[in-house]
Order: structure tokens, then C-alpha cells, then sequence
């Protein structure tokens, strides 16, 4: 298994925790592959987040 490291704020890193938790993943690394196969599965989120973050840097 690869790893990947990643940079999230403070305030990303409370919401990840506070995801593990409510939502009863193990870890950090259950809940972000739990996105990953959800996303894969729906990859038109990943055109969504594109249009999202295009719209963020324009502002």
C-alpha cells in the first residue's frame, strides 16, 4: 500500500476528526479511502469540485 501525505488546516484536520468519529471510521486513512472509492464511483463530483475550485480562485 502506497502512503500519501497530505496539508489540511487546522480547521480541516477538527472536521476530519470530527468525521471519524461521528461516522465510526477506524482512522483518518478509513474515512479518505471511503472517499476515494465513493468519488471513483461517482466521478462527476470530481467535475463539480473542478467548477467549485475554478469559482474559488476567480474571486
Amino acid at each position: 500500500m502506497s502512503t500519501l501525505n497530505i496539508s489540511v488546516t487546522d480547521q480541516q484536520a477538527v472536521l476530519v476528526d470530527r468525521w471519524v468519529t461521528t461516522y465510526g471510521f477506524a482512522n483518518r486513512s478509513e474515512l479518505f479511502r471511503a472517499i476515494l472509492r465513493y468519488v471513483d464511483q461517482h466521478p462527476e463530483i470530481l467535475r463539480k469540485l473542478a467548477g467549485f475550485k475554478a469559482k474559488s480562485l476567480n474571486k
